[in-house]
């Protein structure tokens, strides 16, 4: 980090990014050289120990919506804040074999270290590419394995609203990979957001497009089928959409193993409340 030619970066900087100092230097990266002060060299923190698969017959997958807004939009903590996620999920969620996100929009971190490339230092090897832009940004979905993907594809939704969503070409990423000799598939999608009659018709002809991508790609009966990601669907106040939309996609919802927690807090939490100073 340090911005050329009159570079301010400090040691402290790395720990600001949840990352490690190595050294400073005036030439930094090797590009240009500073007039005044240095550029730092930051790193991941160090793995203790390896990142494994779980157990055999064991899938553990966990969705994920990284809110990374682009500065466009709003500044609020957010680069700090993805630059934490790959080794908070190290530290505190080593057993996730996949990860589905969305809104990953400007997948940074720091200079030449992105969310990308620190989710493969933490053991997340394979991933799909972010499902591309078309607009004023990406879909912000993606997946990340510990297991090698493959047949990946990419499809916008037909159906889309207005407000902010028009500015994301929202859709889902597909893939499928093996584990313990099984073919599983998954999908990684973001629906329409915002309440209202109009736009739950449209959440629900998203979750069609996804069942009729699923038809056409002759998945064997004995294959799983998991399709995870933001809805924007209320489970506690819209069951009776929800249930609409999981016989539209055919599919039926995991049980729920323990409580189902909520938190809404925008006195405290600034990432609730976008507009207030950036936490993260």
């Amino acid at each position: 980090g340090g911005t050329w030619p009159f570079c301010s970066a400090r040691p402290t900087d790395c720990e600001q990014f949840g990352l490690d100092f190595v050294k400073s230097s005036k030439a930094g990266d090797g590009l240009l050289s500073c007039f005044s002060g240095n550029k730092v060299l930051c790193r991941p923190k160090t793995i203790v120990s390896a990142v494994l698969p779980s157990e055999p017959n064991e899938l553990n997958i966990m969705t994920y919506n990284v809110y990374d807004f682009p500065y466009l939009l709003v500044t609020m903590g957010q680069r700090e804040r993805i630059c934490r996620i790959p080794s908070e999920l190290y530290r505190n969620f080593w057993d996730v074999d996949i990860l589905l996100v969305q809104e990953l929009f400007m997948e940074g971190a720091v200079e030449q270290l992105n969310f990308r490339k620190m989710m493969k230092h933490y053991g997340w090897k394979y991933s799909t590419d972010t499902l591309g832009s078309r607009f004023i940004v990406s879909g912000g979905v993606a997946i990340f394995s510990k297991y090698p993907l493959f047949n990946i594809e990419f499809e916008v939704f037909a159906f889309t609203g207005f407000r902010l969503d028009a500015l994301s070409p929202k859709g889902f990423v597909y893939a499928n990979f093996e584990k313990d000799g099984r073919t599983f598939h998954i999908i990684s999608t973001h629906f329409q957001a915002w309440d209202g009659d109009k736009l739950d018709k449209i959440r629900l002809a998203q979750g069609r497009q996804i069942r009729n991508f699923l038809n056409n790609r002759n998945i064997s009966s004995e294959d799983a089928v998991i399709i995870g990601g933001d809805f924007n669907f209320n489970y506690l106040t819209q069951k009776s959409s929800i249930d609409q939309l999981f016989t539209n996609m055919d599919m039926t919802m995991v049980p729920i193993g323990g409580s189902l927690d909520t938190t809404f807090d925008p006195n405290l939490n600034n990432i609730v409340s976008v507009f207030e100073e950036p936490a993260w």
